[in-house]
């Protein structure tokens, strides 16, 4: 997906970051920039992102990684910022109240069924505001099909 936005905008700046070393040669054709590193413990310094676009292990166990680099990226997410996540439906609970515990906004999830897997696909928004205007525009679609 964002390597199909640079299509779009060629002054897009793109970001990967993963703690395997050995996704580190397919994860850098996506992006000028790859860390590998433990995103919950990145440091982005003073860098603000417009939205993340993530596919976080499925595992059970990984979800107090998964938090901690939710919690570690509010940090660096402009206001608003939108956030696209896929996760296991095993995950979805635990997911979904630390999204709230951020004071972040569900958009929409869709339940997506991933080469076997059960996993769920959510938009997710930090303002208030967007969170109205994406609702508005999601009534607005139920009308038009």
């Amino acid at each position: 997906i964002v390597y199909q936005a640079k299509y779009m905008d060629k002054n897009i700046q793109v970001f990967s970051a993963d703690i395997d070393e050995s996704l580190e040669p397919g994860l850098s054709l996506y992006g000028a920039k790859h860390l590998v590193a433990n995103s919950a413990e990145i440091d982005f310094k003073s860098h603000i992102f417009d939205a993340v676009i993530t596919e976080v292990p499925f595992s059970l166990d990984a979800l107090d990684d998964i938090c901690n680099t939710l919690n570690n990226l509010d940090k660096h997410l402009h206001q608003s910022a939108r956030i696209v996540m896929m996760f296991s439906e095993q995950q979805l609970k635990s997911i979904k109240k630390y999204v709230k515990m951020l004071n972040w906004y569900i958009v929409k999830s869709a339940h997506v069924n991933r080469k076997g897997t059960d996993v769920v696909v959510m938009l997710i928004v930090k303002s208030y505001k967007m969170y109205e205007k994406a609702k508005k525009i999601g009534e607005l679609l139920k009308y038009i099909s």
